[in-house]
């Protein structure tokens, strides 16, 4: 299951950065008018991409957590099974 929503979290991922580079595709022709360097867009495009994926895959990750938990709490309250909790 864990897998199966980080693959949904990189699909999600790569959907919102081709969207942004779609909406920022004349920023970008601009800055190679200019004369920024190919290179220097691709870092630009990697740092962006870091800013994007990083704390959505951490912020996933900890709502994965809680609702796993809650869920777990709840099937466990609902089937009437004592919960213990191992920290």
């Amino acid at each position: 299951m864990v897998f199966f929503l980080f693959v949904i979290d990189v699909i999600l991922i790569y959907s919102m950065m081709l969207t942004d580079l779609e909406e920022r595709t004349y920023e970008f022709a601009m800055l190679r008018t200019l004369g920024f360097k190919k290179s220097s867009l691709i870092v630009l495009l990697i740092v962006q991409s870091l800013f994007f994926s990083l704390p959505a895959t951490i912020c996933g990750f900890i709502m994965l957590y809680i609702l796993t938990y809650a869920a777990q709490i709840g099937i466990y309250t609902f089937i009437g099974v004592n919960l213990v909790v191992h920290v």
